[in-house]
């Protein structure tokens, strides 16, 4: 679709530094067909802000989580923050298409990779799915255990670290578990102000 991208998904033009202290980390990068996919490409091509008139609701709310929640203002490129998805590939069909548990297990790899590359200090995982990639990346240090439901882990008080292996030395961040931000779950499963609830606590880890 552009021959000259300098990142491997188009998330990652939006917030994509290297020397971020925050790392987030969504499902998948949805699909290469519908018109917010050409829209964001031409916004790269011609050098635009890729929130710049992003029809994406999923992403106007994350901003507000961001602003509201942590203090940062993520509509402009933010040297604190990197942004991808567990799934390194674009599905050929609907958005909404499911995904397969082979796709997280062979990009766990890249994941991995790219924790020990940035050094995070915190990382964000947008639901359950991102939040299982991790854990085939290294170690998460204070997990509830047993744990049925994924709400026991994202209301866990007790702050959880993912250790994975780094060139030189194990790299450790401190990684928090947050719910999906699209439409569907703000309506039918954790409120917008919940979540903000969620956000807000991970800002005094943030140096």
């Amino acid at each position: 679709h552009y021959k000259n991208r300098k990142h491997i998904n188009l998330w990652s033009y939006w917030q994509g530094s290297l020397d971020a202290k925050i790392l987030v980390i969504g499902q998948d990068w949805g699909t290469t067909t519908g018109k917010e996919f050409k829209q964001v490409i031409n916004n790269i091509k011609y050098s635009q802000p890729y929130i710049s008139n992003n029809p994406n609701p999923t992403n106007n709310t994350l901003c507000k989580l961001f602003y509201q929640g942590l203090g940062i203002d993520i509509t402009v490129p933010n040297n604190d923050v990197f942004f991808t998805n567990a799934v390194q590939c674009y599905k050929t069909v609907s958005l909404q298409a499911d995904v397969c548990n082979e796709w997280f297990k062979c990009c766990s790899q890249y994941i991995k990779r790219l924790i020990a590359i940035i050094e995070p200090q915190v990382i964000i995982t947008l639901g359950q799915k991102a939040f299982e990639a991790c854990e085939l990346c290294g170690e998460i240090e204070n997990k509830p255990n047993p744990v049925k439901l994924y709400k026991e882990i994202v209301a866990n008080s007790e702050v959880m670290e993912l250790t994975v292996a780094g060139d030189n030395k194990p790299v450790t961040s401190k990684i928090f578990p947050v719910y999906h931000c699209g439409n569907q779950v703000l309506n039918c499963t954790r409120d917008f102000g919940t979540q903000l609830d969620d956000w807000k606590r991970i800002k005094q880890y943030i140096n």
